[in-house]
């Protein structure tokens, strides 16, 4: 391969304003949402009572996480417990409450947000179509515990689907193609459990658990 001329080439156009441990924390929030929009479709086959293909035929499997979430709200009522429908009902407003959070801290902008009565400059993410509603890096902590009792919130709601028996704390999610022969998937989970020993030490309530270390492929 020829070697490039250019010193810049793969320089970004911009530094990060953001330190190491925010963009950690930015990399976690990611995990959540994948968490929470994998609920989302979860509950969606669960409350409608039809399958994906099914749902992928009405082109509902199309549509944003938000046109999703409203949908949601309607085939709720499907369910015959109110308490149930009381809780689907929370899940779908802290989505629709932390998603523009999370559209602004993945679609926009970083850099230094000039705040002009105190005369400051703070770490901010800014989109081109909202210029004035900035989402600081002082909350991404607040925004990472949320959807932690998103997914959580999300998780429990599934519990009838994943016929789960009790209520874990620590829940590991494995996946694998349909026609894979399991079994040594199922006797690898069996090597590696997840306890408190593979956390991370720094890991606390309103933070996604992570391991300190990766645990082995074989």
């Amino acid at each position: 391969m020829e070697a490039s001329t250019d010193p810049l080439e793969y320089v970004a156009g911009y530094i990060s304003p953001l330190t190491d441990n925010e963009h950690a924390r930015i990399g976690r929030i990611a995990v959540l949402w994948g968490q929470v929009e994998y609920f989302v479709d979860e509950l969606l086959e669960y409350l409608t009572g039809f399958s994906r293909s099914e749902l992928e035929a009405l082109g509902v499997t199309d549509r944003p996480t938000a046109s999703k979430v409203d949908f949601l709200l309607k085939v709720k009522e499907r369910n015959d417990d109110g308490e149930y429908r009381e809780r689907v009902t929370e899940f779908c407003r802290l989505i629709h409450e932390t998603r523009p959070s999370r559209n602004q801290l993945f679609h926009g902008m970083w850099g230094w947000r000039a705040l002009d009565r105190k005369k400051r400059m703070v770490p901010a993410a800014r989109r081109s179509d909202a210029p004035k509603q900035p989402f600081k890096a002082t909350q991404l902590s607040g925004l990472e515990r949320k959807l932690c009792k998103t997914s959580r919130l999300g998780q429990d709601l599934c519990a009838p689907l994943f016929g789960a028996q009790h209520r874990a704390k620590l829940n590991r999610f494995v996946h694998h193609d349909d026609d894979d022969d399991i079994r040594w998937m199922t006797d690898w989970c069996e090597r590696n459990p997840i306890n408190g020993d593979h956390l991370d030490r720094a890991w606390k309530d309103g933070q996604l658990p992570r391991l300190r270390a990766l645990l082995p492929e074989a």
